[in-house]
């Protein structure tokens, strides 16, 4: 408009002239032209303006985050030592409770040193008691003749246990035992292995037919020899008590065959390698009970015997203190060879086979409590001085899909920071409801309200202005000739999603805010 009138001011003399020598249906005609350019123009530079109202709503401040499912036990469980797997008791899936032995490794070297250990504390008090009671020779005698009868019993129980673990290994290395074709030459016809193997090493017999006229067959591997050829009886096939029978005694010279000892593809293999292994922890659990009672009655039999003196009672002291300290020792030792749960909860991995050998501190098993669940995520710095404990967490998972949502509540929250890549950022923990569906390792979104308020007073973030520390709205104010537009300072509250902003004081609902200015 002020362009327009500078430009009239200007030429008007001469568009004045101009206009008077024209007729007047022209000076009509332009007139109407001019006022039409004219009309144009205000209308394309009229004011336009946007206002917003302030209104009244419930608003809230959210803080959105992405965490992990992490079990409040999360435990990886290793062997404080190596050794070969003697035991896994537990299998993914089970509950264990505190204390629980999940596997053990092989003990008889630590077993027998507790054992010693254990007779040494008998022994060392014994002599200790011993000074200062003294017995009689009634007493020594009965405890001469108590030891006699233990030492018995610990060679019989040696003997019996040695029995039933060679009894259990016959059993083991003897069941389904088969000539296997090492050669299509021995494939027509296959001897059948019968006997007892007396032997106490793996491996395997290699049966080869000698010539078509010596009526004998050679073998070599576990030992070395020959056997008659027979389809008649049964022939010793060695001195461990194996016995072979052929279906014929015309087979072709240089057949071949494999006798595995013991036979792994046997379907009775797996019960009897579990015989034999339950036979010799039987034998040693016996065995060891046996040498106690033995090493118990010798300390008896000391103990009857000693005599007395202050300086042996402080000495046999000294010594009842050093065994019980060698014992803690050789207890310790063999607890290091013995994986147990720390904690109740479920086995959720085991990385460990019964034979193999593991490795001192290497995972052999996880322990994880997966009915006592929460969410790990990480809040940026600029978002952590609004959270605080016991604020309401709604969590989406992606493995359950927007529609299934699962609410929590802040419970911890970190107090030092995390840097990563020049990132700072806090981790906070929310505890889960519980639900057989989540499983430790998904992943989830966490929305937390941090501020919430109801029927707040509120205006877009956009229409607030600052003017150094104050803030203010253009607010519209009606007089009688036309509304106004004046500078209202307002106090601001809580900053809420959205771009919503809560009012405390300087307007009233209802009122005209303008937003944008007018557009010239």
């Amino acid at each position: 408009m002020d362009t327009i009138k500078k430009y009239i001011n200007k030429n008007s003399s001469s568009f004045s002239g101009w206009f008077k020598r024209q007729s007047l249906r022209r000076k009509i005609f332009y007139g109407v032209i001019i006022a039409l350019v004219i009309l144009f123009i205000i209308s394309r530079h009229k004011d336009e303006r946007i206002f917003e109202q302030v209104k009244i709503q419930d608003i809230q401040r959210t803080v959105i985050a992405s965490g992990k499912v992490v079990s409040q036990t999360d435990l990886s469980l290793s062997f404080d030592s190596s050794g070969v797997v003697r035991s896994v008791s537990v299998a993914v899936g089970d509950k264990v409770k505190k204390g629980q032995i999940l596997a053990t490794l092989d003990q008889r070297s630590q077993r027998a040193a507790v054992n010693a250990a254990r007779g040494k504390v008998l022994s060392a008090q014994a002599r200790y008691q011993k000074v200062l009671d003294g017995s009689s020779n009634e007493e020594i005698a009965i405890a001469q003749i108590n030891l006699d009868s233990a030492k018995r019993d610990l060679e019989n129980t040696k003997k019996n246990q040695e029995n039933l673990v060679s009894n259990a290994r016959r059993a083991l290395y003897s069941s389904g035992l088969e000539a296997i074709p090492a050669n299509s030459t021995g494939n027509s016809y296959i001897p059948s292995v019968g006997g007892g193997y007396t032997g106490t090493i793996e491996g395997s017999y290699i049966v080869t037919v000698d010539s078509s006229s010596s009526g004998f067959v050679s073998f070599t591997g576990i030992e070395s020899g020959r056997a008659v050829l027979s389809d008649i009886s049964p022939q010793p096939l060695s001195t461990k008590g194996l016995t072979l029978i052929f279906p014929s005694t015309n087979l072709s010279s240089g057949a071949k065959w494999e006798i595995s000892v013991p036979n792994k593809n046997s379907p009775s293999y797996v019960a009897n390698l579990n015989a034999y292994t339950s036979a010799i922890s039987t034998a040693e659990n016996a065995i060891a009970d046996a040498e106690d009672r033995a090493v118990a009655r010798e300390a008896e039999l000391a103990l009857k015997r000693a005599t007395a003196r202050q300086p042996d009672v402080d000495a046999a002291l000294a010594e009842v203190i050093t065994a019980q300290a060698g014992l803690e020792e050789a207890q310790a030792t063999l607890e290091r060879t013995i994986l147990r749960a720390p904690a109740d909860g479920t086995i959720t991995a085991v990385d460990i086979k019964l034979g193999q050998v593991a490795q001192a501190l290497a995972q052999a098993m996880i322990l994880q409590d997966i009915s006592n669940l929460y969410l790990e995520a990480e809040v940026g710095e600029s978002n952590i001085s609004l959270l605080s404990l016991g604020l309401p967490v709604t969590i989406e998972f992606d493995a359950l899909g927007s529609a299934q949502k699962v609410y929590g509540t802040v419970s911890s929250i970190d107090p030092a920071a995390t840097i990563n890549n020049n990132i700072v950022s806090y981790k906070i923990k929310s505890l889960l409801e519980s639900n057989e569906k989540i499983r430790p390792g998904m992943t989830a979104t966490m929305v937390i309200t941090a501020l919430s308020k109801n029927d707040a007073l509120v205006l877009p973030g956009r229409v607030i202005k600052e003017e150094g520390t104050t803030s203010f709205v253009e607010k519209v104010v009606k007089t009688k000739r036309k509304d106004e537009i004046i500078k209202q300072p307002v106090t601001i509250g809580i900053r809420a999603d959205g771009d919503i902003v809560e009012i405390l004081s300087g307007v009233t609902q209802g009122d005209k805010i303008l937003w944008e200015q007018e557009k010239k």
